[in-house]
């Protein structure tokens, strides 16, 4: 990858910032654990020994829900990558298609462009980790680039990739936006009406091609029902709107794209103007939106810097004070920055996994086993499938969009309402652990129920502030006893 820099980067210093860049994402991504990391492996394992999952082999509530994986290619590549090169190999891949997708957007090396990349970076930092979204950014980019370039037979291109897409993550959805949004470009500047109903056609044949996958047609609809589902936004936190989250370069950052954009708003192309602030809203409704807005916007944001910098030179001393101004806002920029390094920079790196997950406590369970179920909380679920696969898990992240009329009476028609009941105490732990013979409860020790990263102090009063975020979990297992405790999870027995 930075051999690839190198090529076709002249300037050191932009080279320089990538490889800052990319030391930081690689960094990252082996200090912090995605919680869904266990299930994206064990469902790889499994898929290349048996083949395409039907329903659930990971849950002792839902069995025999029909999933639709709709990230099933890159669950059996993260399989093979572990398999042969272990996190080492796959930090690496996932670095390479981070820094990639920022590279995509960087046509020209104007001077503010090594500042702008290192916000850009901060800004995706907290979302970045071995986690399958960044594939998206990377073909969300990637698309974005295809399409702004005026080459013939761009079509030809897109069409397989969006099928590769498709395969690999659920945010191929993107794709049909970025093609309605460049017909919707070419109509504008054309006023024909054959561009019309040419995007029209492509984007029907587009939609046709979502049926190439294990799952045909399902996987779009499930896409849509994923997306559209409420539980995500109000209960997932990277599902949360922009205020839920502390991240000082996103705020600047948006500042001067919206600045550009309103002062150059009788210039700036409609189809230019509609999509950035479909990216910007999609990124203060959803917080794990936040690097396709980066993604989406630098390259316009570097484009007005350029025509700012041709049309400041023509005046006298026009030079002398755009340095001046990018000056300031490269300062400006960099205090934000190093405030969001001194704020929350540390929270990033300084928990193992073994300070997030409870490793000790598998070690305990395995030592000491037992024959009923487990129960524990839903960031665990994917650690669990991964390192107990001894125990089938009652809920995992792949499950708030889940709904069934359950075949049996002992499994559970939507599992994330239900686990949401217990630790809400609308129903108590008694009412379910007959029916799914529950004997253990595993959770964390200071009952941060939705969170697997211990959050900063900022964090946690920024939230307070603004949100006014849930109130501390009340101890709905002190009536049982406990087994196992140590400063990360505890163990009950129900029995």
């Amino acid at each position: 990858m930075i051999y690839f820099l190198q090529k076709k980067i002249k300037n050191k210093g932009y080279l320089l910032v990538f490889l800052i860049i990319f030391i930081l994402f690689v960094l990252k991504g082996f200090f912090f654990l995605d919680p869904d990391f266990g299930w994206y492996l064990q469902t790889g394992n499994l898929m290349r020994r048996i083949g395409i999952l039907k329903t659930d082999p990971f849950s002792y509530t839902m069995p025999s829900y029909p999933i639709i994986d709709h990230e099933w290619l890159s669950n059996i590549l993260i399989s093979c990558i572990y398999s042969y090169v272990g996190m080492f190999g796959l930090v690496f891949v996932f670095s390479c298609f981070a820094i990639s997708s920022l590279y995509l957007q960087i046509k020209k090396e104007v001077g503010i462009v090594n500042i702008l990349l290192l916000v850009g970076a901060f800004i995706m930092l907290p979302f970045f980790g071995v986690r399958i979204q960044v594939v998206t950014w990377f073909f969300f980019s990637l698309f974005i680039f295809v399409l702004r370039e005026n080459k013939k037979n761009k079509f030809l291109i897109l069409l397989p990739l969006f099928i590769l897409w498709l395969n690999l993550h659920g945010g191929f959805i993107l794709g049909l936006i970025l093609f309605l949004f460049y017909y919707l470009d070419r109509y504008l500047k054309t006023r024909c009406i054959k561009e019309i109903w040419t995007g029209i056609l492509v984007v029907f044949t587009m939609v046709l091609l979502t049926g190439i996958n294990p799952y045909g047609f399902r996987l779009l609809g499930e896409m849509i029902r994923q997306t559209t589902n409420t539980s995500l936004h109000l209960y997932i936190n990277e599902w949360k709107p922009f205020f839920t989250i502390l991240n000082i370069p996103f705020y600047l950052y948006s500042t001067l794209v919206l600045v550009f954009l309103f002062k150059n708003r009788k210039t700036t192309p409609l189809f230019t103007v509609l999509f950035l602030l479909f990216l910007f809203f999609s990124a203060i409704s959803s917080i794990r939106n936040y690097p396709l807005w980066v993604i989406g916007s630098i390259f316009y944001i570097l484009a007005q810097f350029e025509i700012l910098w041709k049309t400041v030179k023509k005046i006298k001393k026009g030079d002398e004070r755009f340095a001046i101004f990018n000056k300031y806002v490269q300062t400006f920029f960099l205090l934000g920055i190093l405030l969001q390094i001194s704020l929350e920079g540390g929270s990033y790196y300084k928990s193992t996994a073994e300070q997030m997950y409870p490793a000790k406590a598998i070690k305990f369970l395995k030592q000491n086993k037992f024959d009923g179920e487990l129960f524990s909380v839903y960031g665990w679920g994917g650690y669990l499938i991964w390192k107990y696969p001894e125990k089938k898990v009652f809920i995992d992240g792949r499950m708030p969009s889940w709904h069934q009329k359950a075949p049996i009476n002992k499994e559970s028609n939507n599992v994330f309402e239900e686990w949401k009941n217990i630790f809400s105490g609308r129903i108590k732990i008694q009412s379910i652990q007959k029916k799914y013979n529950i004997e253990i409860v595993l959770i964390p020790t200071l009952q941060n129920m939705y969170l697997c990263k211990k959050p900063s102090v900022v964090s946690l009063l920024f939230n307070n502030l603004i949100v006014n975020k849930q109130k501390k979990q009340k101890d709905m297992f002190k009536d049982f006893p406990i087994i196992y405790q140590d400063n990360v999870s505890t163990i009950y027995s129900l029995n």
